[in-house]
């Protein structure tokens, strides 16, 4: 099964550099997971500036640039992981030496069986290729 595991911040220090220790002992966990098989992808995130969100209201769309002042923790970074169970999962989550800075937050992924490769080559074709990564159209 694969999980994501987002490593949060608190908004407040994002964009401020992480301690150099802790930045080694992040890179090492991940080398370390990825050792065993586990790691499949990861990346940190920007800060605070150059994000956006897009929203839908009765007036249509709307689009803000951050940062987000209403925001009080943000995604930092993650990885995703391939496990055997979800406590696996919770065993790496413990040792991932981000707590020192904030919290880490595990979700398992739906299986990809869950997208057909026949639907996303039909969206491709109608140019909505997007639409085919969300079951029942929920992402149009």
């Amino acid at each position: 099964m694969e999980v994501m595991m987002l490593m949060m911040a608190p908004a407040d220090k994002m964009g401020l550099s992480a301690p150099s220790d802790v930045v080694a002992d992040i890179a090492g966990f991940a080398m370390g997971l990825a050792k065993r098989g586990k790691l499949k992808e990861g990346h940190q995130l920007s800060g605070l500036e150059g994000g956006f969100r897009v929203e839908r209201s009765s007036g249509g769309l709307s689009l803000s640039d951050g940062p987000f002042a209403e925001t009080k923790e943000l995604i930092g970074g993650y990885f995703i992981l391939e496990v055997d169970s979800l406590e696996e999962a919770q065993t790496y989550a413990k040792a991932n030496p981000h707590l020192s800075i904030g919290p880490v937050v595990v979700m398992p992924l739906l299986p990809s069986a869950e997208h057909s490769d026949s639907a996303a080559s039909d969206d491709s074709e109608s140019g909505d290729g997007a639409a085919s990564c969300f079951k029942d159209g929920d992402g149009g």
